[in-house]
Parts: structure tokens; C-alpha cells; sequence
């Protein structure tokens, strides 16, 4: 449901620290979907130096099944 070639499609960086040990960024995707109701949040975190985490919470306001392209 992502809208194609427009710069419609905005995401942003909603948190983030930085620490000695990890490093904590979270983005919010959700105003690059078209539909309403949706959520699209990424976090991701860096365990220093060798382990990189990432963590998806995805909702949609009727069943959805997600695909995760990397």
C-alpha cells in the first residue's frame, strides 16, 4: 500500500541513544503507507561491536500478512 514515485511517502526518526554499550534507533514508517490505521515501526539496536538487532512492530486494521525485505 506504499504510494509509488511521490514524495508522499515520509518516514522519521522518532528516538535514539547512544550509549557505550548499544545504540538504540527507532524509526516510524507509518505516513509512507496510504492506509489509514496502519503502524510501521523499526528499532533498531547495535550491541557493540558485533550484533545488530532489528525489531518490527507492524499493526493493520484488518488481518495482513507482511513479507520482510532486507
Amino acid at each position: 500500500s506504499q504510494p509509488k514515485h511521490t514524495s508522499r511517502s515520509l518516514g522519521r526518526i522518532t528516538q535514539w541513544e547512544l550509549a557505550d554499550g548499544v545504540d538504540r534507533v527507532e524509526g516510524d514508517a507509518s505516513g509512507a503507507y496510504a492506509e489509514a490505521g496502519q503502524t510501521w515501526i523499526r528499532r533498531l539496536y547495535f550491541f557493540k561491536p558485533e550484533l545488530l538487532l532489528i525489531h518490527d512492530h507492524l499493526t493493520a486494521p484488518a488481518p495482513a500478512t507482511y513479507q520482510w525485505l532486507l
